[in-house]
């Protein structure tokens, strides 16, 4: 058991993107409308072949079918970046184990990770969540993680 207080709150955030034009430039929104987000086949896909069914797509009620509709062009992006999350922690955990730290992964708040950091493990915590944050997936475009560090989680912002 790692007491809160005598640890720091280690914030670890994925995919930071401060231009969406860029992203939009370097091809993600073309490869989801163009590859990913299909209505034919009933369903919405991830990058990582995880599927979300929408039968709202097939009702003949309007509104049914616009909730279908913003699903099957959600998914993809939503999906995907949860997806890299789940990889990253369970990148994170078996690191942290085979590696003996005693820091411990506290929580996933959307595309962070908080960790109870023991600050004599700083570096080797920092590292570890930095290569498996940031090779959970290669695509077209890098995954950047921004680290911040402090008492609380508001701090580590």
């Amino acid at each position: 058991y790692l007491d809160a207080r005598a640890h720091d709150t280690f914030h670890v955030s994925k995919l930071q993107y401060t231009d969406f034009q860029d992203v939009r430039q370097r091809g993600v929104i073309g490869m989801i409308a163009g590859e990913i987000v299909t209505t034919d086949n009933g369903y919405a896909e991830t990058l990582f072949g995880r599927r979300r069914p929408t039968p709202e797509l097939r009702t003949g009620n309007a509104m049914t079918r616009g909730f279908g509709e913003r699903v099957a062009r959600n998914t993809p992006l939503q999906g995907t970046a949860a997806d890299i999350m789940k990889l990253a922690m369970v990148g994170v955990a078996r690191r942290f184990k085979s590696e003996g730290i005693r820091s411990r992964i506290t929580m996933q708040v959307h595309d962070e990770i908080v960790v109870d950091l023991v600050p004599t493990e700083r570096e080797a915590v920092e590292r570890i969540v930095r290569e498996q944050m940031e090779g959970a997936a290669k695509l077209s475009i890098p995954l950047v993680v921004d680290i911040g560090i402090g008492k609380n989680w508001l701090e580590a912002h």
